[in-house]
Order: structure tokens, then C-alpha cells, then sequence
């Protein structure tokens, strides 16, 4: 029996769909969290849920009390996981994680703020299907926009007095060392839970194609992020920024460029869909968000980005169930730009994480100007003259965190 063929046969049998932990997760080490003993009343810990359960899905696994709250692996609440002791009252200064800067110059000092481009790059740009070329132009990888964005963002968070710190310092590298095949396992265990259908109905070398594309993905979107969240937890950072560029996207005959498709999200931590907290280590790091108290922090940090993207682009928001983006997200805060959503950078790595997508790069400008590189003052483009893209993008996300910041709580 060959390899393809014993993956057909043996693979529904060998790992069931009742799994407790996400893929590559570790069994959660609920003890980390008791140095949360005491520290919320159980009206506030109420009005954190709808951030990270916005259809209430986490209170079937809860039992909450006056005096504790207790967390349940299932629903018929016959597994405990842990439990929270609740506050009598609440605590002087509670959510005001944002303070008034001491230095009104420069009023970033004092912070450890992190940056992280997303996604690898280099020759895994055609894997982590972020690399596309039009029409014989030159290709565009967005992994390599993503790091030049964040050199700009490096230096203006510098001159306002931050201290930055990288998750990845050198584009087309991995951080993990782990790599596509060491993920056989778990590719097969996410093939039939996710692709059952597909999977069984196609011959033995479709599968095992099915099986590679499984490995991959695990590899560049699990593997990575969990790779860089372990730097993160060292790094210990007051702030993380997520940067990316987006895309409208394309057909099966490829990519090409769309007039005036640029729309702007940005994500903080939360908006935990119901099938998602089926799983223990879900369950584990939403409490873990949800008594850091972190969601203030990014909420005014994601608004204060927004309001520079209206200033500067003003390109529309993106809409409910519009793109992928948003189909697993939920509309947060006082602006349409900001979402929250449960992803895997901004579930794993600590303190406060904003996640900016940025202009679509098969939008017809938004590519001129990105093809034209980065520059000095300005080019003509299109018939009208534009800054380098990469630098308004960093004065954007730069002077969002400096008003932010300015801005006492509350």
C-alpha cells in the first residue's frame, strides 16, 4: 500500500474531531492565570465577555457567581478547567492602562513597543500565496512591503522616544525552525476535520496533494506565529503592531488590478467565534486577554490609527461579511475601521496587539505607487504627485500611536 493510499484509508480512523486542543497547541497551564485571583468584580468581568464572545458563546462553559467564576472544558460543565475568584470591589485605577506621557516631546519614552511584519517572504512568498506579479510586471511580495512599511514605523516610533523591538528581523527567513513536512500529523488530523468531504472523494495523489497544501499551511500559519509569539513573551513589549497589506484578490486565470477597491480594517484582540471555544487552549487565552485588561490599550490605539487613515486616505472601512476579513470578525468601538477578531498573533502574543491591514496592492494606485519602490519627496503617479507609500503608511500608524498615547484616559 502506498503512502497517498494509507493516508485515504487510515487517516479518518486514526484522528477523530473531538480534539480539545487547536492545531500545535499546548495543553494551557491554567495556574499562570491565578495571579488574576481577585482582581475583577463579577460585573466587570460580565462586561469584558462581549468583546471576546459577542454571541455570548463563552457562558456555556461558565458558572459564575457572586464570589467565583468557574470554566468548564464542555458545555454540560462536567470538566473544570479552572476557576477565578471575584473582587467584593473594584480595584482603584482598574482599565486605565493607557497613562498620560511624562515627556510631552517626545511622548513615547518609557515604551516597549514591538513590531512584527507579517508573514515570511522570500522564496515561501509563492507558498504563503502573498506574491503575484501583473501582466509581466515586477513581482510584488508582501512580506517585503510589510518589513519596509515597518523600517519607516521603526524610525518614527524612535524619534517620539519608544524603545522598538522586532519579532523578525530578516525578510524571506522563517523564525521557526520547524518546516512543512514535520507537520504530517497534524496536517492529516486538520485534512479530515476541515476538508473531509474533498478529501475522501479524491483519488490518492489528489489527496496527498491536498495533504502537502494542509502541511504548508500549518507550517507558514501556525508554526511561524507560534515561533514569533516566543520571542514576543521574552521581549515582553507594552505594545505589539501587526502590519500587513491586503488584496481585493483574484480568479483561477490570476491576478489583475482593480480600480478604487482600497479598504482599511483594523483588528484587536477578541470576537471568539462558538465553534473556536470548543477547544480548551481558546477558552485558555480568552481569559488570559479578558483579565490582562488589554483591550482598552488596543481599542484606543486602533481608533487613534483609524482616525490618521481617514485623515490621510480617507478610503472607506471594510463591511460586514465584504471579504474574508470580516466574516470571522466583529465591529468594535466608536469607528467602523476597527474589528475585533480572534487571531493567532494577537491570541499569543502578550500585552496589547493592533493588527493593521493595509491598502490593497492589486488596487490599480495603490500598485503604481508600490512598483515605484521607496523614494524621497515626491513622484508623479497616475498624474498626480504621491510620497513613497511605505513612509505615509509608517506616519500614519506612527502618529496614531502618538495620539494615542498623548491622550490621557479617561
Amino acid at each position: 500500500m502506498g503512502v497517498a493510499q494509507g493516508v485515504l484509508l487510515l487517516a479518518p480512523l486514526v484522528f477523530p474531531a473531538s480534539a480539545k486542543l487547536s492545531t500545535l497547541a499546548e495543553e494551557p497551564e491554567w495556574r499562570l492565570l491565578d495571579k488574576y485571583q481577585g482582581t475583577l468584580t463579577v460585573t466587570e468581568f460580565q462586561e469584558r465577555i462581549p468583546v471576546f464572545s459577542s454571541d455570548g458563546a463563552l457562558n456555556q462553559y461558565l458558572t459564575v457567581s457572586d464570589g467565583r467564576v468557574e470554566i468548564f472544558s464542555d458545555k454540560g460543565k462536567t470538566a473544570k478547567l479552572w476557576e477565578l475568584r471575584l473582587a467584593a470591589k473594584p480595584a482603584d485605577g482598574a482599565g486605565k492602562s493607557i497613562r498620560a506621557p511624562a515627556d510631552r516631546e517626545r511622548p513615547l519614552t518609557g515604551l516597549r513597543i514591538c513590531l512584527d511584519p507579517g508573514h515570511i517572504g522570500g522564496e515561501w512568498a509563492d507558498m504563503e500565496e502573498r506574491h503575484f506579479r501583473i501582466r509581466g510586471g515586477p513581482w510584488v511580495d508582501e512580506a517585503a512591503l510589510n518589513f519596509e512599511t515597518c523600517r519607516w514605523i521603526e524610525r518614527g516610533l524612535r524619534a517620539a522616544g519608544a524603545e522598538v523591538l522586532w519579532v523578525k528581523r530578516e525578510l524571506g527567513v522563517p523564525v521557526t525552525d520547524r518546516r512543512p513536512a514535520d507537520f504530517v500529523p497534524q496536517a492529516i488530523k486538520m485534512m479530515w476535520r476541515v476538508d473531509a468531504k474533498k478529501a475522501s472523494r479524491s483519488a490518492a495523489n489528489a489527496q496527498l496533494k491536498l495533504l502537502r497544501w494542509y502541511e504548508e499551511l500549518i507550517f507558514y500559519r501556525v508554526a511561524e506565529i507560534q515561533a514569533r509569539a516566543e520571542i514576543a513573551r521574552d521581549l515582553q513589549p507594552d505594545l505589539t503592531l501587526c502590519i500587513h497589506y491586503n488584496a481585493f484578490g483574484w480568479s483561477k486565470r490570476g491576478p489583475k488590478l482593480h480600480q478604487n477597491v482600497n479598504r482599511i480594517v483594523i483588528f484587536t484582540h477578541g470576537g471568539y467565534l462558538a465553534s473556536e471555544l470548543e477547544y480548551d487552549d481558546m477558552k485558555f487565552h480568552l481569559l488570559q486577554k479578558l483579565l490582562a485588561a488589554d483591550s482598552d490599550t488596543e481599542r484606543r490605539v486602533a481608533e487613534a490609527v483609524a482616525r490618521q487613515v481617514v485623515n490621510v486616505w480617507n478610503y472607506p472601512p471594510e463591511r460586514p461579511g465584504e471579504s474574508p476579513l470580516t466574516v470571522t470578525a466583529t465591529p468594535l468601538g466608536k469607528t467602523p475601521y476597527v474589528w475585533s477578531r480572534n487571531l493567532l498573533a494577537n491570541r499569543l502574543y502578550p500585552g496589547p496587539v493592533v493588527f493593521v491591514e493595509g491598502p490593497f496592492m492589486d488596487d490599480a494606485l495603490t500598485y503604481q505607487r508600490i512598483i515605484a519602490g521607496d523614494y524621497d519627496g515626491e513622484r508623479t503617479i497616475a498624474g498626480r504627485k504621491y510620497r513613497s507609500l511605505y513612509r505615509e503608511y509608517a506616519e500614519i500608524v506612527v502618529q496614531g500611536v502618538i495620539d494615542a498615547y498623548r491622550q490621557p484616559p479617561p
